[in-house]
């Protein structure tokens, strides 16, 4: 059974193969993090926001 990434279920899916902070591309040579729930980040914008992705956040609290 395949499983979806928890991103399809919030208002703003991940971009694939951008940086869903900044909108540029990520690189092979950029330090890049990439969360369970599929979203993807440059190292410094995932920094600039505290290591949380509020739109994941907001659908936890939710209470799914």
């Amino acid at each position: 059974m395949a499983k979806l990434p928890l991103d399809y279920n919030t208002e703003y899916p991940s971009i694939s193969e951008q940086c869903d902070n900044c909108h540029k591309l990520l690189n092979e040579q950029d330090q890049c993090q990439i969360l369970i729930c599929g979203h993807s980040y440059h190292v410094s914008c995932y920094v600039s926001l505290e290591f949380w992705y509020h739109h994941c956040l907001k659908y936890f609290k939710k209470k799914i």
